[in-house]
């Protein structure tokens, strides 16, 4: 029965080594892949373009501009119905197209602006 058990204890010895090693290989790969990343989010962060922080102040005061530059020009889309002169203005042509360039530039800042999982993490990719 001595031997039957010191077998018995040598085998499940030899299993808890191997789920071990399979855990140490299983959080080094993970580690290799957290690295792996971070170098691409190194990669992506010295880029010509800079990624602006969902949070941050600027862009805060940036998107209120943005939702008020919307409303405005949800209004001023009915006063062009009703008012057919105000096409042909010069100074509302030249606001027009500066709302819809900076709807534009608004669509590539949303672009480069992190943003947070599910997880609460902030994506920066």
């Amino acid at each position: 029965m001595d031997e039957v058990q010191r077998a018995f204890m040598e085998r499940r010895h030899d299993n808890v080594l191997k789920e071990m090693d399979f855990d140490i290989k299983k959080t080094l790969a993970k580690e290799k892949e957290d690295t792996k990343q971070y170098m691409l989010s190194e990669t992506v962060e010295k880029s010509c373009i800079p990624i602006v922080n969902d949070m941050n102040k600027l862009k805060l005061i940036w998107d209120m501009f943005i939702l008020f530059l919307a409303i405005v020009t949800s209004f001023l889309v009915g006063f062009e119905l009703v008012i057919t002169a105000l096409p042909d203005n010069t100074f509302y042509k030249t606001c027009s197209f500066s709302a819809d360039l900076l709807f534009l530039i608004d669509i590539f800042v949303q672009f480069r602006t992190t943003y947070f999982s599910a997880a609460g993490e902030e994506v920066r990719d």
